[in-house]
């Protein structure tokens, strides 16, 4: 089931590199049938020129291309996910080398220095946080919030594509901008949230716990909504058991879950077009900043049907205080079977 549902993944990619990759091809097959070669050896030669480039810029699990820290028990562990990262990093290296030690152009190893050491990294990270949205429709501080997320999400990514010591000097930045965000929250904090970063030092072992830690924290963040909305797909109980049986099988229930909530929004919320757009695309509604309406209701009626049952209460009370002020008699035969008055239920 997983490898069938990574299939419009690698369908994307192959469409990516291929989509880039064709001008690349034209240029070599031209080149190497100006140097003379016939057309069956110019095309075999740019073709695994094209292979190449592309193999060393993807997610490769060639053995050439993986690191003896990568092939380590404990590489598997902190370096999962990062094979982009660092073939990266190796390609920015070996740019900073030469360019120190006079080989090749230096336009070049300028430019594979800031594109594959800066500028992938800040365009990934903004893709991901949906900067680009909110600088055409966010407010300034919600601009602010996502420039230096995507700037840290970045750095980020540098530091872990140099290897275990990188990943270990990002966990310790995050834990600690954690803990400080946290400190600010007062009563209302979270220390869960620092414990969590410190464990994503294993990205495995840390994405488990914080959608298992998620779904604990459902409940508190939407009390009451599920009873309202019921066998809905915006319904937190949902997300929460969705999301506690991908932690433990791997099978993308939750995001499943996440994905259908996401067109439903589209579709039927009061949105603009452009979020509707995103929403189709693959953002959620946080990334965007925008609210599920009908998750949001729901919470709503669940708090007013909470302080109607309050005030219920407290008439209830004032009844049975006036009781038994008056001796404690029920007028108007307003008792029940029990024999109980009707104000004391």
């Amino acid at each position: 089931m997983l490898e069938k549902g990574f299939t419009p993944t690698q369908v994307a990619d192959s469409f990516a590199i291929s989509f880039g990759g064709a001008s690349m091809y034209r240029n070599r097959f031209q080149t190497y049938l100006n140097e003379g070669f016939t057309e069956v050896d110019a095309h075999e030669k740019a073709m695994l020129d094209f292979q190449e480039v592309a193999e060393s810029t993807q997610q490769s699990s060639r053995e050439d291309l993986i690191s003896q820290q990568q092939a380590s028990p404990l590489g598997r562990l902190i370096l999962a996910f990062q094979n982009v990262t660092m073939q990266y990093t190796r390609l920015t290296k070996k740019a900073l080398s030469d360019l120190i030690n006079g080989r090749g152009d230096t336009k070049t190893n300028i430019s594979k220095i800031l594109y594959y050491g800066a500028v992938q990294n800040i365009i990934f990270a903004s893709l991901q946080s949906a900067l680009a949205f909110a600088l055409f429709g966010g407010d300034q501080e919600e601009i602010e919030d996502k420039t230096k997320r995507t700037l840290n999400s970045a750095l980020d990514s540098f530091l872990r594509g140099t290897g275990i010591y990188g990943a270990i000097l990002s966990t310790v930045k995050n834990t600690v901008m954690q803990a400080q965000r946290q400190a600010k929250k007062g009563w209302g904090r979270e220390d869960g949230r620092t414990i969590l970063e410190a464990i994503n030092l294993s990205p495995p072992i840390g994405s488990k716990l914080r959608k298992i830690y998620n779904a604990i924290k459902t409940d508190q963040y939407n009390k009451g909504a599920a009873e309202e909305l019921g066998l809905r797909i915006e319904n937190p109980t949902l997300h929460k058991w969705a999301s506690i049986i991908e932690a433990l099988t791997n099978i993308p229930t939750e995001r499943l879950v996440r994905k259908a909530n996401n067109l439903e929004e589209a579709i039927t919320g009061n949105h603009l077009t452009w979020q509707r757009i995103a929403l189709s695309l693959g953002w959620n509604t946080w990334s965007l900043g925008i609210k599920d309406e009908e998750l949001e209701q729901a919470k709503k009626d669940a708090k007013g049907g909470s302080n109607n049952k309050s005030e219920n209460k407290k008439s209830s009370s004032k009844r049975c205080t006036a009781i038994k002020k008056s001796g404690g008699r029920c007028k108007n035969n307003t008792r029940n079977k029990s024999g109980k008055c009707y104000a004391h239920q």
